[in-house]
Order: C-alpha cells, then sequence, then structure tokens
C-alpha cells in the first residue's frame, strides 16, 4: 500500500518525501488480552510531520489517487473530508484496527494545523 502512494506521490513533494522517509519498527511481538506472546508479529510505519507544507489542494489530489489505486487492486478505501473542504483536511483509510485486523493504513493531512500523519501496520502474522 505504501508503494502505491509513493507512485503518485514524486519525490520532491512534500507527501512523497514523507513517504520516502519512513522506516519500519519491528517485528514486534504480538500479544493476546492477557499478555502472552502469540508466536505473530507486526511491523509498522508511523510518522508525524508538524509544519507540513504540502499545496492543500495537490495533496488532496495525491490522495485521491492514492485510493484508485488501491481501489483498483480491490482494496476498500475510505476517503473523508471532515471540513468539507478537501484542500484543507482529507484522510485516507484502508483496514481495520486491533491486532485480528489485518494490516491497516492511515493517513491525515491538515492544513489547517499544517501536519501530515501517517500510520501503517501489517497486522499481526505468523511466520
Amino acid at each position: 500500500m505504501l508503494a502505491d502512494g509513493r507512485a503518485v506521490a514524486p519525490r520532491g513533494t512534500p507527501l512523497g518525501d514523507v513517504l520516502r522517509d519512513l522506516e519500519p519498527r519491528g517485528p514486534v511481538t504480538c500479544r493476546d488480552a492477557y499478555g502472552r506472546d502469540t508466536a505473530a508479529r507486526e511491523l509498522s510505519w508511523s510518522k508525524r510531520v508538524e509544519g507540513y507544507a504540502g499545496s492543500g489542494a495537490a495533496t488532496a489530489a495525491a490522495l485521491g489517487r492514492w485510493a484508485e489505486r488501491l481501489r483498483r487492486r480491490n482494496i476498500e478505501v475510505i476517503v473523508s473530508d471532515p471540513s468539507g473542504d478537501s484542500a484543507s483536511d482529507r484522510r485516507l483509510r484502508v483496514g481495520g484496527y486491533g491486532p485480528a485486523a489485518g494490516g491497516f493504513l492511515y493517513v491525515r493531512a491538515s492544513l489547517y494545523i499544517s501536519q501530515l500523519e501517517i500510520t501503517a501496520s501489517t497486522g499481526c502474522h505468523r511466520g
């Protein structure tokens, strides 16, 4: 999923540069409700950029292209504009949260507070 984002946001653009700067954390041991090791592992990526200087319209368009690429691969994507203005606040979400969700991607670009946040996870997998 991150590769699709890199494909629509080229190097030299604020979103493209942030996507290329992500580094994986993990593998992290997944645990059950009692804190026991489940023998599964998870990789995750997370980055929050304060003072994000991306163009609202350009970032919104890139997130829209990213969503379309994922949909062509039959991946369900939710793109929302909570403020009603896609050039000021846009969110892209794939998958659910929690160990049983099988991975997720969440991107929030807010030009009102000049912040970009990307969080992704593989979910817990064995092997």
